[in-house]
């Protein structure tokens, strides 16, 4: 027998993620303006993809682009919910033209829970072969994820996504990964913030943290002995994905330094000492950060001032005073003397929009590269006139951020109630634009992380009606809900683009999620308890600790 093989070790597991609906602060709305006298139509559309609604629109109902003009202004949140078209808008598009008069609809919350896009609800099975040394030498991965029964734009992306950035960041050479979709009788299920990398991200870290468990090692220690070193970059996967760049075991020891990582665990060993249900769980991830290409124009006036149109959107995330800062480092201008207009099909140049974490990789460095462009002209152009230059900016490589989130959670054992005592993480998202914008991001998507684990779940019963119709019956994290979040930053600038940025909008919803079931289960080890899935209620981890119990009692006292 291979040596190798006689000394390797196979960790197994099964996941099920909750069904989430993305719940942006404003649903979905759309007001159409008509127009008698072009019989076109202005259409003001909740939405992060105002080009590509057009377009589509322009298709369905089969008329002329140049009728339909689009217009997102900030819209409420959006969580990659609102980048398709749904059938109520496309209808309201139809009538104005079809009944010439302007038409308005917009969506009760209730009706998006029925019919908008929900998130996750992927399957997940991983089996992971490690060396006794607890190297990693070989990964098995079967996702399973729904789509309902229509296909909003991009449905296929979170199984693609799933699929493709396994291993993760970790060094694995030997894989074999399956993900597939399939249709179901329900709504529809589409990208929501973080699209498949959640999944992925997931199952790795419960597969490590179940290695560590089995070999002895400090979960941390395991990682970083099976993280991709430095000099590894850029690195292509076993998937045939190039990671761009990273410090990966860096950001665990800056970690474990800021978090006071081994005083955590010893801390939480003298705990479970005395009786008391406390664990640590870590979530290292990687979130690409979107391909392909964005737009921009810049408009330099003699008067010293600036017009930036950008082919992105934004969803209330300030998109525009990224870009505005972009520009004015650029053009050498207070940013004050920058305005930045975006979200419309006629006052901005074509572009994808805000999705996939790409706005500030892809679409900032767009703004950037027009700038330079404008230089140039006004080099060699008249001062006294306005100048202006466009660019389609297309990435050279795909960014990757990564990150590490740590999480002590304790639960009450008469209740089962779960509280998180620290959170800290750790990011790298690459060139930093706007620190505060940044944190803020971060903070976002550690709410929804937190909601996905502990309380979010679309319910439908055995004859398919929806149970969870409303906010009566379907749990969001309040603020009261969500912990004091530490943040620590590491910042590796990215070869893939202009800028050096990576993306940061989804991390939280990425990283989050395995560090607190991992801390869960660590929590619920001295139990005897190995699988729990998300949302962990209380009563789900009551109902662990009161059959561990009892399973105890059973072999003392046997019947």
């Amino acid at each position: 027998m291979n040596k190798c093989l006689k000394e390797r070790r196979i960790s197994c597991l099964l996941l099920q993620h909750p069904r989430l609906a993305p719940s942006p602060m404003e649903p979905r709305g759309i007001a159409v303006d008509y127009h008698p006298d072009t019989d076109g139509v202005t259409v003001w559309y909740s939405t992060q993809t105002p080009h590509r609604a057009r377009t589509e629109l322009a298709a369905i109902l089969k008329v002329g682009a140049a009728r339909i003009d689009v217009i997102a202004p900030d819209v409420g949140g959006a969580f990659g919910m609102k980048a398709s078209l749904f059938p109520e808008e496309v209808m309201a598009v139809w009538a104005a033209l079809k009944l010439r008069r302007s038409t308005r609809w917009i969506a009760s919350r209730s009706e998006d829970f029925l019919t908008a896009s929900h998130g996750r609800g992927a399957r997940c099975e991983g089996q992971l072969a490690v060396a006794e040394d607890g190297r990693f030498l070989a990964l098995r991965a079967r996702i399973d994820s729904p789509l309902g029964h229509w296909l909003p734009s991009s449905a296929a992306i979170p199984a693609w996504n799933a699929g493709r950035i396994l291993p993760c960041g970790y060094l694995v050479e030997a894989v074999d990964i399956v993900s597939k979709a399939h249709m179901s009788h329900t709504a529809p299920v589409g990208i929501y913030r973080g699209a498949g990398r959640p999944e992925a991200n997931c199952l790795m870290e419960r597969l490590v943290d179940c290695t560590a468990d089995k070999t002895g090692l400090d979960p941390l220690e395991i990682r970083t002995l099976n993280l991709l070193p430095e000099e590894r970059f850029p690195h292509k996967t076993p998937t045939g994905y190039v990671l761009d760049s990273g410090r990966y075991a860096a950001v665990l020891e800056i970690l474990r330094r800021e978090a006071d990582y081994d005083g955590l665990v010893d801390m939480c060993r003298k705990r479970r000492q005395r009786g008391e249900i406390v664990g640590l769980g870590l979530g290292f991830y990687v979130e690409p950060c979107g391909t392909g290409w964005e737009s921009a124009r810049v408009t330099l006036n003699p008067d010293g001032t600036a017009l930036i149109a950008t082919g992105g959107s934004t969803q209330g995330h300030c998109r525009e005073t990224a870009f505005a800062q972009i520009a004015a480092d650029a053009l050498a201008l207070p940013i004050d003397a920058v305005q930045v207009a975006h979200g419309s099909t006629s006052a901005c140049p074509a572009g994808i929009g805000t999705l996939a974490s790409r706005s500030t990789a892809i679409g900032g460095s767009a703004v950037r590269q027009a700038c330079l462009d404008v230089l140039d002209l006004a080099r060699s152009g008249d001062a006294c006139e306005p100048l202006t230059a466009e660019t389609v900016y297309t990435a050279d490589s795909e960014a990757w951020g990564y990150g590490c989130y740590l999480i002590v959670l304790s639960i009450d054992p008469d209740t089962g109630t779960p509280t998180i005592e620290r959170a800290h993480c750790i990011d790298d998202a690459g060139t930093i634009i706007n620190p505060a914008m940044v944190d803020g991001q971060i903070r976002g998507g550690f709410a929804h992380g937190l909601g996905e684990a502990f309380m979010e779940q679309v319910v439908y019963d055995d004859c398919g009606q929806l149970v969870t119709g409303s906010f009566m019956d379907y749990a969001l994290p309040r603020a009261c809900d969500v912990p004091e979040l530490t943040i620590s930053k590491l910042a590796t600038p990215s070869p893939g683009n202009i800028l050096g940025a990576k993306g940061v909008g989804e991390a939280g919803t990425i990283g989050a999620p395995a560090a607190i079931l991992n801390a869960a289960l660590d929590a619920l080890r001295p139990f005897g308890v190995e699988t729990l899935q998300m949302p962990l209620t209380s009563e789900q981890l009551w109902r662990a600790v009161q059959s561990a119990q009892q399973d105890r009692s059973d072999e003392i006292f046997p019947a």
